[in-house]
């Protein structure tokens, strides 16, 4: 899958694309289908069945049909969305803001056993999805409005996320905030399948970038360590 394919089919989870670009996102989605089923034949006939796609092939071809193949190629496609994209946009925001706070920064590096807080508080401020969108079913009432079945939802959990109401100074970037009950990964049964992947797997890039920070330069700007007043 190459990098352009990759950003072609991320845009399926906008809410408003161009039709141009709509049409890229379902050639990539075919493309990535083709990929899947071929990678998932080379899997299978090396016998891997301990790893993830192993689990769900075993799964599709049990014969209680557990997982249809359509189902299969769904929950792939599902967990490259929710694994990898999210992941690269938590990378892209999070570091830009702590480079946008200075303070945060600084404290970060004298201390990396924070990292945890900040990779939540990042999810928080700066988001890697901030909506979610879903079909109704039925009518569906929200105060006085009824939503009718057959429509369109989104779910602004961005705007949740800056909730003066659950979150003190909640547009103020703080790494240390606890509790910090954010929805970059919905809730309930909106859950997001890939949860512990962005909140773990940043750890390890972010913590080359603080060790690696003082050799930074800022475009167009003299060099300036972050943290420096």
């Amino acid at each position: 899958m190459t990098p352009d394919r990759a950003d072609a089919l991320a845009l399926i989870v906008e809410p408003v694309v161009r039709r141009a670009e709509r049409l890229a996102a379902d050639r990539a989605a075919v493309e990535m289908v083709d990929y899947l089923r071929a990678h998932i034949a080379h899997h299978r006939a090396a016998g891997e069945r301990d790893d993830l796609l192993g689990t769900l092939g075993a799964a599709h071809d049990a014969d209680d049909g557990t997982l249809t193949e359509d189902e299969l190629l769904g929950n792939l496609i599902l967990l490259f969305v929710a694994g990898h994209e999210t992941t690269t946009n938590l990378l892209g925001n999070g570091l830009l803001t702590l480079l946008q706070h200075p303070e945060a920064w600084a404290q970060l590096r004298a201390d990396p056993k924070l990292i945890p807080g900040p990779v939540d508080e990042m999810l928080r401020f700066e988001s890697s999805v901030n909506m979610a969108g879903r079909h109704v079913v039925a009518p569906y009432a929200i105060g006085d409005a009824v939503v009718p079945a057959g429509d369109l939802i989104f779910f602004m959990t961005g705007a949740a996320n800056r909730d003066p109401a659950v979150f003190a100074e909640p547009d103020r970037f703080d790494i240390t905030r606890s509790p910090n009950p954010h929805l970059a990964f919905g809730a309930g049964i909106h859950y997001c399948v890939a949860h512990r992947w962005p909140a773990w797997k940043p750890m390890w890039p972010l913590s080359i970038c603080y060790s690696n920070s003082r050799r930074w330069r800022w475009p167009n700007r003299p060099n300036r360590q972050p943290g420096a007043g």
